[in-house]
Order: structure tokens, then C-alpha cells, then sequence
């Protein structure tokens, strides 16, 4: 899909409207299909744990088990008020 993604260093709103564009044919394609359960929708990097009930599962990131979010050294109770 790369190789047929034209980019160009004259024109940076073109490139974003290809890339959005890009992405939109991308979920598109995905209607009518079964769930793949392995398919990440966030980097490990991001901080914000969600619930996904399409999948009806918890994504916590890796980000957010590491300080100064978690800590085996906090304690309890500020370890889990900053995981959420």
C-alpha cells in the first residue's frame, strides 16, 4: 500500500489529504469483515487506556505502567489512580 502512497515536498496539505484519504479506504475495508483481535489502534508509547466495546476488551498501554504513572515502589493506592 506504501508504494502506491504518492508523497511530494512541494505541497504538505496534499500529503495529508493523501494520507487521510489513505486511511479512510484503509477502515473501509474492513466493513463486513470479522474483528482482528490482533490488530494494535495505538502505539505502546501513548498514554490513555480505553475500552473498545466492538471488541469488548481493555487496552491499557505500555506507557502507562511505567513511571510516573506506576511504580512497584508507589504505593497501592497511587498506582492505581494513575492507571485510571
Amino acid at each position: 500500500m506504501l508504494e502506491e502512497y504518492p508523497v511530494s515536498a512541494m505541497s504538505y496539505f496534499n500529503n495529508s489529504m493523501q494520507a487521510y484519504h489513505r486511511q479512510q479506504i484503509h477502515m473501509l475495508s474492513k466493513v463486513d469483515k470479522k474483528v482482528d483481535r490482533k490488530e494494535w489502534s495505538m502505539r505502546a508509547s501513548t498514554v490513555n487506556a480505553y475500552y473498545d466495546n466492538g471488541v469488548t476488551s481493555l487496552f491499557v498501554p505500555a506507557a502507562v505502567l511505567q513511571p510516573p504513572f506506576f511504580s512497584d515502589n508507589y504505593k497501592d493506592v497511587r498506582n492505581f489512580g494513575g492507571i485510571g
